[in-house]
């Protein structure tokens, strides 16, 4: 770990920089979770990697050492111009901006997938999962560094308390592929919270257009306490009737279905959602 925390120190103490609580800025200092990291997103020569939120550059020259190609989109200009200065690299590319305000399909090549990996910053987790996750066509597999209970949230089975609208976002888009849990000792500084790293696979979505099948499930989860019968703008009766005919409780509430069962419901009023 101490290579990388004497660099990441000697980099702050150069640019007269300190991370920046706004912008979730915890830095990665230990060389095996790095270098971690990037096996397990399994990258190689042939790769064109995107990373969101480069900070120091921590995780982009372990990148660079695999020979990938590697596009880095840093926020922070300070951070972003010290990284222009500091690797030099023609299989490096570096735009400074905001992730989610820039428009992907002029960043990502048309060429092959990408594989994307990020230290996520924490306060950007949901919106990067929205932007990301339906663009099978364009990337293979997501690494990301996440929020311990957010992955809890991810990796929830159906019936328990944890199961929410976003495992089943999370379950209709990827599939998870590995994990590993991260200590709060290899960040400087360290975080406040817990976090693992995930990677997730892409995968084509069984609708096409999900927008209502979201709207619907959302709108039962926001009354997670009650039956689904009594949460939705659909006729208590029509609802129990089709829970019933599916061979699920018609008392059910939104935690006690799982993906399949959900889509199977969502099929019942599809027509009726959509218009």
């Amino acid at each position: 770990m101490t290579s990388h925390a004497s660099s990441l120190h000697a980099f702050l103490n150069k640019t007269q920089k300190r991370p920046t609580r706004t912008l979730s800025q915890n830095f990665l200092i230990d060389s095996n979770i790095v270098r971690k990291l990037v096996g397990v997103a399994d990258v190689t020569s042939q790769d064109i990697i995107l990373e969101i939120g480069p900070g120091t550059g921590a995780i982009t020259k372990v990148l660079l050492e695999t020979g990938a190609k590697v596009i880095a989109i840093e926020k922070d200009t300070l951070l972003a111009d010290q990284l222009r200065n500091e690797l030099s690299s023609k299989r490096l590319h570096i735009i400074q901006g905001d992730i989610l305000d820039l428009d992907l399909n002029s960043i990502l090549p048309k060429s092959q997938k990408v594989k994307v990996i990020s230290n996520l910053p924490f306060k950007i987790t949901s919106p990067i999962f929205g932007k990301f996750f339906p663009l099978h066509e364009q990337i293979s597999t997501l690494t990301f560094i996440i929020q311990k209970d957010i992955v809890d949230r991810i990796r929830a089975k159906h019936n328990t308390k944890a199961f929410s609208s976003l495992t089943l976002f999370t379950q209709f888009y990827t599939r998870i592929l590995k994990s590993f849990d991260i200590s709060s000792n290899c960040y400087f500084p360290k975080p406040n919270v817990k976090t693992s790293a995930l990677v997730f696979e892409l995968k084509k979505p069984l609708l096409e257009d999900p927008s209502s099948f979201f709207k619907l499930v959302r709108s039962a989860f926001m009354h997670r306490r009650k039956m689904i019968s009594s949460s939705l703008e659909i006729p208590t009766q029509e609802v129990r009737d089709s829970l019933e005919a599916l061979n699920l409780p018609p008392l059910a509430r939104p935690e006690n279905l799982d993906l399949e069962n959900w889509l199977k419901f969502y099929h019942c009023f599809e027509d009726d959602l959509k218009t």
